[in-house]
């Protein structure tokens, strides 16, 4: 399992989960450098959408290439990430108010 976020977003990738790749200092404020998730192709069947009370979705299993550095305070809650294939992978919400679906 890998620890994720969930951040409001940047230019590189909207309002989605991302992994921890790096926690560091930049001055007096700590910062994240994050992989963003990549969603599943339009087509893909997400065995996760009928059960509205297990808040898990499928997503590729591969990151974006590239690196971002993101505040602490873009995130808003931490998820669980599984690689259930080598092309997919589960996310699963650690929140109990929050729903990604």
């Amino acid at each position: 399992m890998h620890r994720l976020l969930h951040i409001l977003g940047t230019a590189l990738c909207r309002f989605t989960h991302r992994v921890i790749k790096y926690i560091f200092s930049l001055g007096s404020k700590v910062k994240f450098a994050v992989y963003c998730q990549l969603n599943c192709a339009h087509d893909t069947v997400d065995p996760y959408t009928i059960s509205p009370h297990f808040p898990a979705k499928l997503y590729l299993s591969k990151l974006a290439d590239t690196l971002e550095v993101v505040g602490v305070e873009w995130v808003f809650s931490h998820f669980a990430r599984y690689n259930v294939s080598d092309t997919e992978a589960v996310v699963l919400s650690l929140s109990h108010d929050l729903t990604f679906k």
